[in-house]
């Protein structure tokens, strides 16, 4: 069995895998766009198998929530193209509030490096 282990930066650009068929993606960005391009060097022409791809994410962690965020900011993107405009607007105040929560969680816990001094100003702000 071959295996190619790379970061999303890596994997997202100038790689066609079309000989593989499972994706596992390990670590997260803060938008769906890398991730998807990441499993879409697998999914490209010349593909002759399903192809499954993986999300490993460790529970009631902050990972679990950035993910959970991942996955509205991706849900909002498409609303958008699709022209919900009421929605966008109730759905951007969530995204604001969940998004306060986590780095006010990660403020709390002691991780400095994960919300420098202007984010924490930002996260008072939004209070």
């Amino acid at each position: 069995v071959s295996v190619v282990v790379a970061s999303l930066t890596a994997a997202g650009v100038g790689l066609n895998l079309q000989a593989a068929s499972n994706v596992v993606l390990a670590e997260l960005s803060w938008t769906s766009a890398e991730q998807t391009q990441a499993i879409d060097r697998v999914h490209r022409i010349g593909q002759e198998l399903p192809v499954t791809a993986w999300r490993i994410i460790a529970a009631h962690t902050i990972d679990a929530r950035i993910a959970e965020l991942i996955d509205s900011k991706a849900g909002l993107a498409a609303r958008a193209l699709d022209g919900s405009d009421e929605e966008i607007v109730a759905e951007s105040n969530i995204q604001l509030e969940a998004l306060s929560s986590l780095l006010r969680d990660a403020i709390s816990s002691g991780a400095a490096e994960v919300a420098p001094r202007r984010v924490r100003q930002t996260v008072a702000a939004s209070e």
